[in-house]
């Protein structure tokens, strides 16, 4: 009570880092010291050189947070739920949503990890032979390599019981709206999206002061190892104007993935990677690069004098899962991020509070169909097979309705040479063959990636 009374009054607090304290300032209302008279001591110092120890604090806030987490004991609740089974990237997005829903509605927070180690590289190995370098697949490792014991004990769920939750997509919500939903329609609770929240929350929510996205991923506990890279990631010196450049490679180059036509929206070919690198050298930027593709890092490395963010880990082996977090908050403190469509950068972007450029919308229709062209006409042989064939189908996906019959058929049918097994580029072949006017027309928005179609045709 003495500390309420204090926050209540705007007085500066000054307490030892144990659970009650912690708990009741969350690090926002107070200064936190260590449990000992020298942490004491310390706390006191700071506060006469006149370091901030207290955030802004409102009784009515804390009174209405205090009574909805009174109701949600009282009463049969709804769970908000994390409960993703795609990439780490979208997994912990949907969990930091969880957590940031569960603040702001007073609703419990729950997940589910399904402890499966997906690995791409094991499924796309015969291709990676073409000469692709060190390929790391999908960090998702079991849970108890991910998250602290304390925090699987507290939040975990061991199944989701089939149709009692359901992912949210409605707009304008509230903590009543979401109450009464999973009610009338007899649910347990809501899947939280992988989506930005300010589609869905009501405008109140979205401007209340604890909307924080950044303490929403400080809240998840992770194991002793992967918390350390959180703070490596935090305390890696880097150039005040860098540049964060993500390069998707795996399935969308050597899976399967690749034969999906949504699917190219996740990649950036070679030729572009290397004039957006360009790009931003002419404005000032130093250049760090994000990827699995061991080759093309090494090879835009060499090309440009860019950073790789591998080479910043601190020494030591590391599990996928330790890197990916590591380079996740890495990504997050760089002045502006460039990437395909990646749940990876989505994350990073929503700690670092920056919006995430999509790297095909930075050239126009010809001038990228232009950079590829020149590009690979000096430097296709040089690149690996698949990584080569994705950058004719890059050129021609994002010119097609720019470009004659003549040259979409001349790439498609060079993308088809280099990759013969992708039946994607056949049907297309045959589309602009039968089609004299035609070119692959339908623009795949984001939720189209999550069901299986046909690429249709004019």
């Amino acid at each position: 009570m003495v500390l309420l009374e204090a926050m209540t009054l705007g007085k500066p607090i000054i307490a030892t880092d144990i659970a009650g304290n912690r708990g009741l300032l969350r690090g926002e209302y107070g200064r936190l010291v260590e449990n000992s008279i020298e942490g004491l001591a310390n706390g006191m110092k700071a506060f006469l050189r006149g370091e901030p120890s207290m955030g802004s604090f409102s009784p009515e806030e804390y009174g209405a947070q205090a009574l909805r987490q009174f109701r949600s004991v009282i009463t049969s609740v709804p769970f908000i739920v994390a409960g993703r089974a795609d990439g780490l990237g979208e997994r912990l997005n949907a969990m930091v949503n969880a957590v940031l829903l569960s603040r702001l509605t007073g609703l419990p927070f729950r997940y589910h990890w399904r402890n499966s180690v997906i690995d791409d590289a094991a499924n796309f190995s015969a291709n990676a032979k073409a000469g692709t370098g060190v390929i790391v697949g999908h960090a998702i490792e079991p849970e108890r390599e991910v998250f602290d014991s304390s925090f699987i004990n507290s939040f975990s769920l061991p199944a989701l019981e089939k149709g009692a939750y359901v992912e949210i997509q409605e707009k304008d919500l509230t903590a009543e709206k979401l109450i009464h939903g999973a009610d009338a329609r007899h649910l347990k609770g809501w899947l939280a999206p992988r989506l930005h929240l300010d589609e869905f929350l009501a405008p109140s929510l979205i401007k209340s002061p604890e909307f924080d996205l950044c303490w929403a991923f400080d809240q998840i506990r992770f194991t002793p190892t992967v918390q350390a890279m959180v703070t490596q990631g935090r305390q890696v010196p880097l150039p005040l104007k860098t540049a964060a450049l993500h390069l998707r490679s795996g399935d969308v180059f050597y899976g399967d993935y690749r034969k999906r036509v949504y699917y190219t929206y996740k990649g950036l070919s070679l030729p572009i990677a290397k004039a957006i690198i360009a790009r931003l050298q002419r404005d000032g930027y130093s250049i760090l690069l994000f990827g699995q593709d061991g080759w093309v890092l090494n090879y835009l490395k060499e090309a440009s004098g860019a950073i790789l963010a591998y080479d910043l880990l601190p020494p030591g082996e590391h599990s996928n899962v330790q890197r990916a977090i590591f380079e996740i908050v890495l990504m997050s403190r760089c002045k502006t991020i460039i990437a395909g469509s990646s749940g990876f950068a989505k994350l990073a972007s929503w700690i670092g509070g920056k919006t995430v450029q999509v790297g095909f919308k930075l050239f126009k229709h010809l001038e990228q169909f232009e950079l590829s062209r020149e590009d690979l006409a000096q430097n296709a042989a040089d690149y690996p097979p698949l990584q080569a064939a994705f950058a004719y189908w890059f050129s021609y996906f994002y010119s097609r309705g720019h470009l004659t019959v003549e040259q979409s058929l001349s790439l498609v049918e060079r993308a088809y040479e280099l990759d013969p097994e992708n039946q994607l580029y056949a049907i297309v072949i045959a589309a602009l063959r039968f089609t004299p006017t035609g070119y692959l027309r339908r623009e795949f928005d984001a939720e189209s990636s999550n069901r299986e179609r046909s690429p249709e045709f004019v």
